[in-house]
C-alpha cells in the first residue's frame, strides 16, 4: 500500500493505481479495528461523485460490516456535510 495516500484529513490518490477496491478493504478492516479498540459500533461513509467512487464505497462498507461495524451509508456528499 502506498502511503503516500494518507493526507491530514481524506486519502487521495490515482484509481486504480493507488486506490482500489482491495486497498478501501483493507482501509475498512484497520478503521474497523480502531472502533473496535475504541467501543464504537456505528459509522458514517458517504463518497464523491466519481465514477470509481461507488464501488471503492462499497468495499469499505463490506470491510466494515464483515468486522461487525454498523454502517450508515450516506452516499454522494459534500465533505463538510460528512465531517
Amino acid at each position: 500500500m502506498n502511503k503516500n495516500i494518507f493526507r491530514e484529513y481524506d486519502i487521495r490518490g490515482i484509481y486504480p493505481k493507488d486506490l482500489n477496491e482491495d486497498i478501501y478493504f483493507e482501509i475498512g478492516n484497520a478503521i474497523a479495528h480502531k472502533c473496535n479498540q475504541l467501543n464504537i459500533d456505528s459509522i458514517v461513509i458517504g463518497r464523491d461523485g466519481r465514477l470509481s467512487g461507488k464501488s471503492l464505497i462499497d468495499a469499505l462498507e463490506n470491510s466494515l460490516l464483515s468486522n461487525g461495524i454498523n454502517v450508515e451509508n450516506i452516499g454522494i456528499v459534500t465533505s463538510p456535510l460528512l465531517y
